[in-house]
């Protein structure tokens, strides 16, 4: 019983470390001015690259919408049905429907990322449900059968933390990865070769 818990235990830290955001970039979002006009003085994109400016924020703008329909549509589609597909549609929108808007933005591998590690969670979650509800009612202990369902209940209130964090910080991630790209491209361009 105890190596479950520990294995179980192992698996969520290992998650909960998968599903944190990348760390913070100084800057908040891409300055697209001024990375054109680098380009536009090493004479590498022409004056049209400033019109990158409202790409990118249309981009996060998609990411950020994408999102947020792809996890309230199957919650609500789910609710309305009231039956056990219903309870996957909606159960998968909250898992992997915050994580489109990183597709849909450019920036996969945070998506990949926020999509594993809920789904990691949910494993720890019924596993530690399982394992707790199975041995507290063999026994006896109504206290171990609670506190199983607590534990459960508060994976899935940090499942739902992360699925609300995406949601939220997706326009703002897609735009840091599009300026990271951009600036990299820059560099390449003005390393000597």
């Amino acid at each position: 019983m105890r190596r479950w818990l520990q294995m179980f235990a192992m698996v969520g830290t290992a998650t909960a470390l998968l599903a944190c955001p990348v760390a913070a970039h100084p800057h908040e979002g891409a300055d697209w001015d001024s990375i054109a006009a680098q380009a536009r003085a090493l004479g590498s994109l022409p004056d049209a690259a400033a019109s990158r400016s409202t790409h990118a924020n249309a981009n996060g703008t998609a990411a950020q919408v994408s999102s947020i329909v792809f996890t309230l549509v199957p919650l609500a589609a789910g609710f309305a049905m009231q039956n056990e597909v219903g309870g996957v549609l909606g159960f998968g929108g909250v898992l992997l429907g915050p994580s489109v808007g990183y597709f849909v933005g450019g920036h996969p591998v945070r998506g990949v990322q926020g999509g594993l590690g809920r789904m990691g969670l949910t494993a720890l979650g019924a596993g530690l449900f399982g394992v707790g509800l199975t041995q507290g009612l063999s026994y006896g202990n109504d206290d171990m059968a609670l506190a199983a369902v607590i534990a459960a209940g508060a994976v899935g209130v940090v499942i739902i933390g992360s699925a609300v964090y995406d949601m939220a910080t997706v326009h703002a991630s897609v735009d840091r990865h599009a300026a990271e790209v951009a600036r990299y491209r820059l560099e390449s361009m003005r390393a000597p070769g």
